[in-house]
């Protein structure tokens, strides 16, 4: 279990998070309805949410959610304001992880009386140890009526240390509306976070497929556009070579008639045939 984690849990022990914390911690649960500003602090960060309880209820409306546990249904709500919707987890499946708070001893120690934020409070001391011996220590002032006013917690694990801080403000104690624990009208299921998982996961299947089926389509474009280019030139290959077998023809067939020409020079003219004849008889009968 991550650091994160750990306090997590022991942030959801001290608060009440879960059905179970309150007898775990020997804390019950607050007996009076009522309202707060809830802020909770660690690494630098702070996070704000509007608190609203009743007995075995509570909403925590924080930026773009709100959550709504129903310890007397046995099941948490997640609502998603923006998108109308909202997921439904059974409390028992959170109580059934490894981690789960049968995980830790826990041990608490009255300090005394202490005023937070103009209410009256007991502080305690709390420690917890996990079965490998990490430990978070904490405290924690709550009114009679069991309201959680602040938490101041560290802790180590795994050789790393954390520390945070949740407190509440503008505490009101009146009786709360019940709509405020119920899912909005108009608001349609997403169905549970296992069920989100799934659904990514096999959202993530189908992309997957589309992309290896469109590489496969891609492969197979290019193959056939590489045998086209390598069929294209064969022909271009081919057909310069018949151009040149052509061409070698032709000279081969024109060069007897060139070297007959040059061998044996032009036939003589008639003008040439008739002085050559006159000049014969002039020396036969000229004499």
């Amino acid at each position: 279990m991550t650091l994160k984690k750990a306090f997590a849990f022991f942030i959801l022990l001290a608060l009440s998070f879960l059905p179970n914390a309150s007898s775990a911690t020997g804390f019950e649960e607050p007996k009076v309805e009522y309202s707060a500003d809830s802020y909770f602090e660690a690494e630098g960060m702070t996070m704000k949410s509007m608190v609203f309880h009743a007995p075995g209820k509570e909403r925590r409306d924080m930026e773009g959610m709100v959550m709504i546990i129903r310890r007397d249904k046995k099941v948490v709500w997640q609502l998603m304001p923006d998108m109308r919707k909202y997921m439904e987890n059974p409390i028992e499946k959170a109580d059934r992880k490894s981690d789960d708070l049968s995980d830790y001893k826990v041990v608490q120690t009255v300090i005394g009386p202490d005023t937070i934020e103009g209410l009256k409070t007991t502080k305690y001391k709390v420690v917890m140890t996990d079965k490998k011996g990490n430990r978070q220590t904490g405290l924690m002032w709550a009114t009679k009526d069991g309201i959680m006013v602040r938490l101041e917690a560290e802790g180590e694990h795994d050789g790393k240390k954390m520390k945070m801080k949740n407190y509440l403000r503008n505490v009101k104690i009146a009786k709360q509306d019940p709509k405020l624990f119920e899912i909005p009208a108009g608001y349609t299921s997403m169905g549970s976070v296992m069920d989100m998982f799934r659904g990514a996961q096999e959202d993530a299947r189908k992309a997957q497929e589309d992309a290896d089926r469109k590489a496969k389509e891609a492969e197979a474009k290019r193959a056939k556009e590489e045998a086209a280019r390598k069929k294209a030139k064969e022909e271009r290959d081919y057909t310069a070579s018949e151009r040149d077998y052509t061409s070698g023809e032709r000279d081969y067939t024109s060069s007897p008639r060139q070297k007959t020409s040059t061998t044996t020079g032009s036939a003589p003219s008639s003008t040439d045939a008739a002085k050559d004849t006159a000049k014969k008889l002039w020396k036969l009968f000229g004499k």
